[in-house]
């Protein structure tokens, strides 16, 4: 006894097959683009990492010294560097009066920031000129009857930093500084690991989310690291800061 298939059958399962195989074949596609995308999320991800990590290990703060780092050649008028004592912090300090000028040679690989605090003896006035490819570029000049502090950016090469100083003029903890821009770092890995969540969140293994996790970790530590780096102060002992005080007196 033989079962027969009737045509109306026969003809809507041979019309559900391309179907099938075109949802299939669909659904291959759309796993494969998925997966790309999560790779080049992941590498950009890993990339941010590196070149953060990069970009901490260059941070630095350069001070300026008159004695080990002015071109004495330069120098006019008064000129000369202790220690000061302010409070319980030590901090370098250039003393300049008699129409002083005095030049600092640099040779900055990438965007650095002058940072420096300005204590006036009566009313004074300060320039601070850029020297560098033969041309003279005026960078800061105020006139000043109280202390302040500024912070100047000064791009990458070579050249040299003159001071003009009108005046009498302390200056504390002169100084060239190339931060850490951790707060941009870590605004481009949220914005990575939104897109990645909203392209296939089911997709994000187990594993894949600890190192997702170990990376945004590892980023906020440098961050607090660079904070309280640049926050906390040498402070020294009593004894050491009494024995300093008579010394500068």
């Amino acid at each position: 006894m033989s079962v027969q298939t009737s045509p109306q059958l026969q003809g809507a399962a041979i019309s559900k097959s391309p179907a099938l195989h075109a949802a299939g074949a669909n659904s291959g596609e759309k796993t494969r683009r998925f997966g790309n995308r999560r790779s080049l999320m992941c590498f950009l991800l890993v990339t941010v990492f590196l070149i953060a990590l990069l970009d901490w290990f260059l941070a630095s703060t350069q001070r300026l010294y008159v004695d080990e780092d002015s071109a004495a050649a330069q120098q006019q008028g008064t000129v000369w560097q202790h220690f000061a004592v302010r409070g319980n912090k030590v901090v370098p300090e250039i003393i300049s009066r008699d129409e002083a000028r005095f030049t600092f040679p640099i040779s900055l690989s990438a965007r650095h920031t002058l940072r420096f605090a300005v204590y006036p003896d009566g009313p004074a006035e300060y320039e601070i000129v850029l020297h560098s490819d033969a041309i003279d570029r005026q960078i800061a000049i105020r006139k000043i009857d109280r202390p302040t502090s500024r912070s100047i950016s000064l791009p990458a090469g070579a050249g040299e930093l003159r001071f003009i100083v009108h005046g009498r003029i302390a200056w504390f903890d002169l100084r060239l500084t190339r931060q850490f821009h951790w707060p941009l770092y870590l605004a481009l890995v949220v914005l990575v690991l939104f897109a990645l969540t909203r392209q296939e969140p089911r997709r994000l293994s187990g594993r894949a989310g600890n190192w997702l996790a170990f990376g945004v970790c590892t980023l906020l530590c440098l961050g607090i690291i660079e904070i309280v780096l640049r926050t906390v102060e040498l402070k020294l002992p009593p004894a050491i800061l009494a024995a300093e005080s008579k010394d500068v007196l």
